[in-house]
């Protein structure tokens, strides 16, 4: 089990460490922006179904 784990470090480690900063900032960035978008439109929907039942 920590064996995977600390594998699963490395490559992502490896994998960071290959990527500019600047790329990996927009990364986040952008991934973080269409959770929000999603979480939004989610929110919207349960509101207007909400809505419809009152």
């Amino acid at each position: 089990m920590l064996l995977i784990l600390n594998s699963v470090l490395y490559i992502i480690n490896d994998a960071i460490s290959k990527l500019s900063l600047k790329q990996l900032q927009c990364q986040i960035f952008m991934q973080s922006t269409v959770l929000g978008f999603m979480t939004l439109t989610i929110l919207r929907a349960i509101q207007k179904k909400h809505e419809a039942l009152h």
